[in-house]
């Protein structure tokens, strides 16, 4: 009876399938994907909108692929390929591909609005969808003349009448607490319409204050 006992081997302890792996890859990838561009969106070096998007599933695929091929050069060179190889190898992944797509996207939207991107000019927040790029930033004053000089830009002889009209019609689109340039105390407004072969063509609008150097702008059609 005793010699019974001793021969009873414990019951193995299940491994995780292939494909509860792939559900914790993909898992560990978007939450990790999303909680960097989380942190990019608040530092302002990532436009919310379609960037943020990009971004996070760009992260998360390049991320559960680079997993996959770790995975099998470890298989290759007969070496385990732990969770914790899983976890280090999906992180810094996708901390490297959000942060590229963050840096490359919001300098591509910032070209729009200042060409070249000074190393001066601070981003506190950005928008962008497929009709309209929105940003919020400050800089020197003699950037913000040269993007008055180099756009072309005016002062409508209606102002407020523009002001409200574009307010309305396309600052209201974005659905963003932080667009508020209205608030700005004494703000100088700027816009210029762009004719094109599209029926409505596109629209740039500029709020300017001088005492804090704060800009507030959108393109879009």
């Amino acid at each position: 009876m005793q010699n019974t006992e001793n021969n009873i081997q414990p019951i193995p302890k299940k491994s995780l399938t292939g494909i509860a792996r792939v559900f914790i890859c993909v898992g560990l990838a978007l939450t990790t994907s999303y909680l960097l561009a989380w942190l990019a969106n608040h530092i302002g070096i990532l436009f919310t909108g379609t960037h943020t998007f990009f971004a996070i599933l760009m992260g998360t695929i390049v991320s559960c692929v680079a997993a996959a091929v770790i995975e099998f050069i470890f298989k290759r060179k007969a070496k385990q390929f732990t969770w914790r190889s899983l976890v280090i190898s999906v992180t810094l992944t996708s901390f490297i591909v959000v942060g590229f797509l963050s840096w490359s996207q919001t300098r591509d939207a910032l070209k729009l609005f200042v060409n070249p991107v000074p190393s001066n000019l601070h981003v506190n927040h950005g928008y962008s969808d497929l009709f309209a790029t929105y940003v919020h930033f400050t800089a020197p004053p003699e950037i913000i003349i040269a993007v008055i000089q180099s756009h072309q830009l005016a002062s409508p002889t209606n102002a407020d009448d523009s002001l409200e009209q574009i307010e309305k019609d396309k600052v209201t689109k974005t659905s963003c607490n932080w667009w508020q340039p209205a608030t700005m105390s004494n703000p100088k407004f700027f816009m210029r319409h762009h004719e094109s072969q599209a029926v409505q063509g596109w629209t740039e609008g500029w709020w300017i204050n001088d005492a804090t150097n704060e800009v507030y702008a959108f393109i879009g059609g």
